[in-house]
């Protein structure tokens, strides 16, 4: 095997591991740049990767009248644990209930309202200008949903959205008067921008407001088209930026912020109120103009939610409006674009839905598409038909208690994030996490350059690992990031599971995987990758000790190449990686290396019932290096 390790520094390892935006380079990946974006990254992209875990799922299906913090969506982050355990005492009623966020009709709080919202308890309500007569008004409806929704859900705070855009509209118009469209507030630049959203968040949160479905990240076209002056350009750079700048006002003043309308409507032909919209562009368009708002927003982690449109994009689906698409939610935003938060429709009464579908057909549509809540201005007695439906379709099956609790979890998480949870679920939660973090173990560098608390599960996902590694976990109480960040880079699928606790490695602090090395960086919120054998030099191994290693225990590489390789030797192996040279004869085996470890299966003269095994360079670098004796130490 030959070994060619260049120096390697992390500055250059996130310059390796970033990439432009285009869809043959697969949407969006991790890619450096801002300070917010380092801060948000793994935040952004909680989920995204969740699907690419299949063993973390239970055999037995999950039903949604069961414990649904067993789901497998809580391998991810150890907090949805104790957000989903909120959830035990709640009906099937009221968790497929919670998916919704509903319109409601009058300026006050109605026993029928506190009825609906006892028994289904609705994630939120949205305003519209019918629900607004003045401030004092306001506040007291406000008040009232918040104390209804708080008893029924045992502390689970309601989201309050209204749509706060600016100049045509301002459902708060009756209160806050004429206010600047998106198009007038461009003039400003992004820092006016991200003032304005600032300001409109200190207004919004003075009336108990705490969602605002803004911004609009869609491009307006030439001749303004439907969307008008609620576009802030006509270019798809000057949205990126003043969308992403509003969005971070509107969060720096506690207010959540929606992104909308994707994949983007502005260029769309038609009024989705009215008939359902075109965007016909092919894909490659698609991607350099009408997404890159989107993308680019949700690079920073800005955005708290992202609204979904009724606009039908044939290059991604043919068949069905984006809100209701999985290819386009589940596909294109999710696994594309990598957003792991929430998912909400636009209204979902609107005409480009509800010509040709019942309220019903729509609201399991969109949750089967990967959508986490619906947005609609049901009566009470649709509101009623809808939940039952969700409900029938729990029990049969056909809505699993996986989709009702990824997206449950979601939402939680939202809400926990923007501290919308009361007194008696904080105290609940904290005392969950107390009662984990008293099972982990104290740790200690030496030197004192790194301390923590390390848990001693196993991990429960990702393929076999070659060999039994000690069980340690890629999460302690200061960094919940590093599992995200693990998850995000492809988790035990590619890197393998840890092999060890975090330590001290000069400066850094940094944890050991099968395949590669994190680095931990607190300030920025995020991990460092080294992947594969790169890790050697920056644990200190030579090239030369290296290849003295592998030769000596069997890895090594014989002499003249094996043509053709066999098939499981290929030049990409899924977990390996790429090759980096051929498969060759070495004694009884047939050995090839890899970018993360090293393949090898029986050769002609190997001993009958032989097996193909691997080595990874996490396991190299432990054999061959020097780390603390605590962070290595096999678990009691």
């Amino acid at each position: 095997m030959v070994f060619t390790i260049p120096p390697l520094d992390w500055a250059r390892n996130r310059a390796r591991r970033g990439v432009s935006f285009h869809p043959r380079q697969n949407g969006v990946a991790a890619a450096g740049g801002g300070a917010a974006f380092a801060a948000r990254l793994a935040a952004t992209l909680v989920l995204a990767a969740c699907s690419l875990l299949p063993s973390a799922v239970s055999a037995a299906p999950l039903q949604c009248d069961g414990p649904l913090s067993t789901a497998a969506v809580t391998h991810a982050d150890p907090d949805y644990v104790d957000l989903l355990r909120l959830v035990d005492g709640w009906t099937v009623r009221q968790r497929v209930g919670h998916l919704l966020v509903l319109g409601i009709s009058g300026t006050a709080i109605t026993e029928n309202l506190r009825d609906r919202i006892e028994d289904t308890a609705p994630a939120g309500v949205f305003l519209l200008g019918r629900n607004v007569q003045g401030r004092e008004q306001l506040t007291s409806l406000v008040d009232g949903i918040r104390a209804s929704s708080r008893a029924a859900t045992g502390g689970v705070g309601p989201f309050i959205a209204t749509d706060f855009e600016g100049g045509t509209v301002n459902a708060l118009r009756t209160i806050t008067g004429p206010t600047p469209s998106a198009q007038q507030l461009a003039g400003v630049g992004e820092a006016g921008v991200i003032a304005r959203g600032e300001a409109d968040a200190a207004v919004l949160r003075g009336l108990g407001i705490n969602v605002n479905l803004a911004p609009v990240a869609d491009i307006r076209p030439s001749d303004g088209g439907f969307i008008g002056s609620r576009a802030f350009a006509t270019s798809a750079s000057a949205v990126s930026s003043l969308a992403t700048a509003y969005a971070h006002g509107l969060r720096a003043g506690g207010i959540v912020p929606v992104l909308k309308h994707f994949p983007g409507h502005g260029r769309a032909s038609g009024d989705s109120h009215i008939i359902l919209p075109v965007l016909g562009h092919d894909r490659d368009l698609l991607f350099d103009q009408d997404l890159r708002p989107f993308a680019e927003a949700l690079r920073t982690g800005e955005p708290g939610m992202v609204m979904v449109g009724h606009v039908l994009v044939p290059a991604i689906d043919p068949k069905s409006p984006a809100s209701l698409s999985g290819p386009v939610v589940d596909g294109l935003l999710r696994h594309e674009l990598g957003f792991g938060g929430v998912v909400i429709t636009d209204e979902l009464k609107m005409r480009a839905v509800s010509e040709d579908r019942d309220v019903e057909q729509a609201a399991t549509a969109a949750l089967d598409a990967g959508v986490d809540l619906i947005l609609s201005d049901y009566s009470p007695a649709e509101h009623a038909r809808v939940v039952a439906a969700l409900a029938s379709a729990c029990e049969r099956g056909d809505l699993s208690g996986e989709r009702v609790a990824t997206a449950l979890a979601r939402v939680l998480h939202l809400k926990s994030s923007f501290g919308l949870m009361a007194p008696e679920a904080s105290l609940r939660l904290r005392a969950w996490r107390a009662e984990r973090l008293t099972g982990s173990l104290a740790f200690q560098s030496p030197g004192g350059g790194a301390a923590g608390r390390f848990f001693p599960a196993t991990i429960e996902i990702g393929p076999p690992s070659p060999g039994a590694g000690p069980g340690f976990t890629i999460t302690d109480e200061q960094g919940i990031m590093l599992y995200r960040d693990y998850v995000n880079l492809g988790g035990a699928a590619r890197l393998g599971r840890p092999l060890s606790r975090r330590f001290a490695l000069g400066n850094d602090v940094v944890q050991l995987l099968e395949g590669g090395l994190l680095r931990w960086v607190p300030e920025a919120g995020e991990c460092e990758l080294t992947e594969g054998f790169d890790l050697l030099v920056k644990v200190g191994i030579t090239p030369g000790d290296a290849k003295a290693w592998v030769d000596a225990n069997g890895w090594g590489q014989g002499g003249a190449p094996f043509d053709p390789a066999p098939d499981v030797l290929g030049a990409d192996d899924p977990v390996l990686g790429p090759a980096t040279g051929p498969a060759t004869n070495r004694g009884d085996w047939i050995v090839r290396p890899y970018a993360r470890g090293i393949a090898r299966i029986p050769g002609p003269t190997a001993v009958p019932g032989s097996v193909r095994s691997v080595q990874m360079a996490g396991y190299v670098a432990l054999a061959l290096g020097t780390f603390p004796p605590d962070a290595i130490a096999p678990l009691p």
